[in-house]
């Protein structure tokens, strides 16, 4: 089982890559899927639930958002 964490999804790919950027300079491996017209940023993919939650708060100290955890 895989834990993905998503950090936002964005219609301006620009505010996508300017996420991506915070969220790679404090350690986060962060990269863009795009999902038709949006990008939606990825803050994270782990085998760990508890990690995948812990990232979630990270994100949130970063951003102001918290990262949506889905099960893959």
């Amino acid at each position: 089982i895989r834990y993905v964490v998503v950090a936002g999804l964005f219609k301006n790919s620009t505010n996508a890559e300017n996420l991506v950027a915070k969220f790679t300079a404090t350690g986060l491996n962060a990269r863009i899927e795009k999902v038709k017209e949006f990008s939606k940023v990825i803050a994270a993919e782990v085998d760990s639930e508890t990690e995948a939650k812990s990232i979630a708060e990270k994100i949130k100290s970063i951003s102001g958002d918290k990262g949506v955890v889905i099960r893959k």
